[in-house]
């Protein structure tokens, strides 16, 4: 049977990417009923003409939603419910920090479904340790998250309501969700949709920002250290560096060969045969072999990675957004473009900066990794 990356099986709902947006300064819930128009312009933009798997016109455009940053409560009904849980008394973690200072404005996006309470909190403990200790505050947060049904809209309204004027997100109820049964093609395109949703409302916000931090919500635990490594004074500048994304503590293949392409590994999907793409024995194990690195190896020149998540000069989205009208990553394209607007750009996969999937047993199986009872640290 072929092996799919988990990037291009993971369950897609319609309103949004398979997980939430962290953009820059949103943070609004609003309802857009199924089968209405999230505004004006809808159906418009680059992704125009598209196939999106009989989505409704709001979720195929990545135009302005006409509600952002008017609406700082959820509505009972997208609790899924969930109780609201009291404020957080937590102060973030301070950590010795070394690195380069004076760094500027951070901005975080993401795209989330179905990341659960638990996983949110993490989240967000390892989001404030990191913005208040590298970024010394100067950060925001901006959260695109719909049809989830555990907690992850009520988790979000919890932490916009600790955090004002920081955390902002959209939630929306399309009622629709685009399974596994959905063609891959299909598939990535409405991913690529689902981020530039976020995108745009990063770009519309008031504030610049020198920095982007962009993330998938459902990787196992990390430490906000392990993340700054990115900032330490010996590591030569960079425009981009992406995570070392593995699949396991006890397996250090690189996951993410979807997204990942350099001067030894320059094939997509597109140039293969999907027999000699994926499997066991495909190129797809090539990669994920090829690509790993010890964590104290030295950054390793990429023409496009994410493992989970990235780290961008903010001025590289000026010119680009998320496209996928191939089937190929929506990561490799916008990596395109950003090379195409700024030639010169350092292009990064970090080993220091080492995240762990969180794949079930079957999946890990899949892979030939035998898990056992081994659990995982942080």
């Amino acid at each position: 049977m072929a092996i799919l990356p988990r990037r291009a099986l993971r369950n897609v709902a319609a309103g949004g990417a398979a997980a939430a947006v962290v953009t820059f300064m949103y943070y609004t819930f609003s309802q857009t009923p199924a089968g209405t128009s999230a505004g004006a312009g809808a159906g418009a933009g680059a992704g125009a003409g598209l196939p999106h798997a009989n989505l409704p016109a709001a979720a195929a455009t990545d135009a302005p939603h006409p509600h952002a940053e008017t609406t700082p409560w959820v509505p009972k009904k997208y609790l899924d419910g969930c109780d609201m849980q009291p404020p957080s008394t937590r102060a973030p973690r301070l950590f010795p920090y070394g690195g380069k200072a004076n760094l500027g404005r951070l901005a975080i996006m993401s795209i989330a479904h179905n990341i659960g309470r638990t996983k949110m909190q993490a989240v967000r403990e390892g989001i404030e340790d990191f913005g208040h200790t590298v970024f010394k505050g100067d950060y925001q947060v901006f959260v695109f998250e719909n049809d989830s049904n555990d907690c992850t809209a009520a988790a979000l309204a919890e932490w916009r309501r600790d955090d004002p004027g920081r955390v902002h997100a959209i939630t929306e109820r399309l009622n629709a969700v685009a399974p596994r049964g959905v063609d891959h093609n299909r598939r990535i395109s409405m991913i690529a949709q689902f981020r530039n949703r976020a995108l745009r409302m990063l770009k519309e916000h008031k504030d610049k920002f020198d920095y982007v931090w962009v993330m998938d919500f459902d990787m196992l635990p990390w430490k906000a250290e392990t993340i700054a490594t990115a900032f330490r004074k010996s590591l030569p500048d960079w425009d981009m560096v992406c995570a070392n994304g593995v699949m396991s503590d006890w397996d250090l293949r690189y996951y993410d060969a979807f997204a990942y392409r350099s001067a030894a590994f320059p094939k997509s999907l597109n140039d293969l045969p999907q027999g000699k793409y994926f499997g066991l024995k495909g190129y797809v194990m090539s990669v994920m072999k090829g690509a790993a690195r010890s964590v104290d190896s030295d950054p390793s020149p990429v023409d496009s990675c994410f493992g989970g998540m990235a780290l961008y000069r903010g001025h590289l989205f000026d010119d680009c957004k998320y496209e996928s009208n191939d089937g190929d990553c929506e990561h490799v394209h916008l990596h395109q473009c950003m090379k195409k607007h700024n030639p010169k750009a350092s292009f990064n996969m970090l080993p220091s900066m080492k995240l762990v999937y969180d794949l079930d047993q079957a999946e890990l199986a899949g892979y030939g990794v035998n898990m056992g009872n081994r659990a995982h640290k942080a």
